[in-house]
């Protein structure tokens, strides 16, 4: 925690040496950009918009259980998957598309949300018993283009 006196003087110091703390330009984009980015968005009716919302806890990845395409970050990774609206994830390296009857859902757990709520979590579990969490993967992807379109 910084100290009331440590918090003055790097306001001080930064302020002497021309860049105040408080004084910084946002570079906030031209209006007409933040309109094109909603633009997509806003033609969508409601029901869409609200179904692009996820219930589970944000980031959920998964691996593609047709290829082996592996996810090395937290977050969504735009080297592994592309997600066409409304609701279909495909795999850049085989082009496996999801959901698919090819990988059911066949196993689940339960986690808490951000909330603090329980939610169920579907998966698909191989013959090795390797889990993909393709449903809270999609529900990632769906929040991503959401909060990149507001």
């Amino acid at each position: 925690m910084i100290k009331p006196p440590a918090l003055l003087a790097a306001l001080l110091l930064s302020s002497a040496h021309g860049a105040p703390l408080l004084d910084h330009d946002l570079n906030t984009p031209p209006r007409r950009q933040l309109e094109a980015a909603a633009r997509d968005l806003m033609k969508l009716p409601e029901a869409e918009v609200l179904a692009l919302v996820p219930e589970q806890t944000p980031f959920i990845t998964s691996d593609c259980p047709a290829c082996g395409n592996t996810h090395f970050a937290r977050g969504l990774e735009r080297d592994l998957w592309k997600l066409t609206l409304p609701g279909t994830l495909t795999c850049l390296k085989c082009g496996a598309q999801f959901p698919s009857d090819k990988f059911p859902l066949n196993d689940k757990a339960t986690y808490l949300n951000t909330l603090g709520e329980k939610v169920e979590i579907a998966f698909h579990r191989d013959a090795k018993g390797r889990r993909f969490a393709l449903p809270g993967a999609l529900q990632s992807w769906q929040n991503g283009w959401l909060v990149e379109h507001l």
